[in-house]
């Protein structure tokens, strides 16, 4: 298969079933990088390219054949680095592969029809609302507009469109040994702005595992924007601490550092499949922790750790993702009213369980990657008012691009002793 043919298909399984990118990309390997950005970059500007098509189409096919339109559109609009040629044959090539002779002179037309109007088009797309040129739900948009402003919410869809850089977090005695590792294998690495005595930021698409130190865990693979919660949460040496949504883990490992090996930490997770990459993430960077599959919205939290309340409890609850739609683009196209509904109530649950798991005088810090009020101050406002042996002692929020950083909140909530 080519690399067009692979995209196409990937993306006609994601537009069938909402499948998550990191299971569809999971075993590609050949071709990555390209194929990577081509996937992803598709889910990112589905809705403007869906505008290119409907001004060349009458009726926008859906399945294989739509994709292959969608991967040569992308590549036409999207991507400097693509020659006309290549983006056109391999397409065409693409759609007879997986939808039969007849699609090839309808998937060639159009592309070369776009060809030739690409400037007008192009031109007339600017003239879109912001939505349609960034690719984003109206909703989300309006939302955003109405409590961020008009200028923050055109920067953040900017924002949540570009390719991210590969950000890394390791301990400051080690910073000046992995940029000298990373700048003797050729690699471009750079004190992260957010956090720049303890994270670094790495070039797009730069192959994780091949990296110097990673095998011997001497860095986890998370944005400085993570450092925040467990900042909040303080965790010391000695403590019995939970991580109740403890997977993928970057928050455990920084858990896990700052109580340097001394006291009880309990990382727990609902989903098998996360489970799994926790242990691994775990077992990389060689660290004590004690892992449970648990659900933080049912199960007894204090069983899970032994029967003993803990002194520090992380929250770090499922959410709409709004804060990190650059990472996760089709999570943006998840979103709806009743889908945050639904949510919140599973997060005032969770909120209402992990707090008979905290001993008294003890703290829990809940915290999303959302920028969405309901999911962030209201909802620890309203629930620490329901809950009055809990005092609401402070509250952080990142917005991107000005934190520089992923969007994400996080609330420090202690019990009264």
């Amino acid at each position: 298969m080519n690399t067009r043919e692979v995209g196409a298909r990937l993306v006609d399984v994601w537009l069938e079933s909402g499948q998550f990118p990191d299971q569809l990309l999971d075993d590609v390997r050949d071709d990555r990088p390209f194929i990577v950005e081509l996937v992803l970059g598709i889910m990112r500007r589905r809705r403007s390219l869906e505008w290119f098509l409907d001004q060349l189409m009458r009726d926008r096919p859906r399945g294989a054949l739509g994709a292959c339109l969608m991967v040569g559109v992308y590549q036409l609009i999207f991507m400097d680095n693509v020659a006309e040629y290549a983006a056109v044959n391999e397409s065409v090539k693409a759609a007879r592969k997986l939808c039969g002779k007849r699609a090839t002179g309808l998937v060639n037309g159009v592309l070369r029809e776009l060809l030739r109007q690409r400037d007008t088009l192009c031109r007339n797309f600017e003239g879109q609302s912001l939505a349609v040129r960034e690719s984003h739900p109206d909703l989300l948009v309006d939302r955003w507009q109405s409590t961020l402003g008009i200028a923050a919410t055109e920067a953040l869809c900017h924002w949540n469109n570009a390719r991210p850089r590969v950000d890394i977090c390791t301990d400051a005695d080690r910073m000046t040994s992995l940029l000298e590792q990373f700048a003797s294998h050729g690699i471009e690495a750079a004190p992260h702005e957010a956090a720049p005595d303890r994270c670094l930021e790495l070039p797009v698409g730069v192959n994780i595992a091949a990296l110097p130190g990673f095998t011997e865990g001497w860095f986890s693979v998370q944005d400085p924007v993570t450092l925040r919660a467990v900042d909040l949460l303080a965790p010391q040496p000695g403590d019995r601490v939970l991580d109740a949504c403890a997977a993928p883990g970057g928050k455990t490992v920084l858990i896990a550092k700052a109580m340097r090996g001394e006291g009880h930490l309990v990382a727990a997770d609902v989903n098998a499949h996360r489970l799994r990459r926790l242990r691994d993430t775990v077992g990389r960077m060689r660290l004590d922790v004690e892992i449970h599959h648990a659900d933080a919205c049912r199960d007894d939290l204090v069983e899970t750790g032994g029967g003993e309340a803990f002194d520090r409890i992380l929250l770090d609850v499922p959410c709409t993702n709004t804060g990190v739609l650059r990472r996760r683009p089709d999570a943006r196209w998840r979103f709806s009213l009743d889908k945050l509904k639904a949510l919140t109530q599973l997060q005032r649950s969770m909120l209402d369980n992990a707090a008979g798991a905290l001993r008294p005088g003890g703290c829990m810090v809940y915290s999303t990657c959302s920028l969405e009020a309901e999911e962030n101050e209201r909802m620890v406002e309203a629930w620490s008012i329901t809950h009055p042996d809990f005092e609401l002692a402070d509250t952080v929020i990142s917005i991107p691009p000005d934190s520089a950083t992923d969007g994400a909140f996080a609330a420090r909530l202690t019990r009264r002793a």
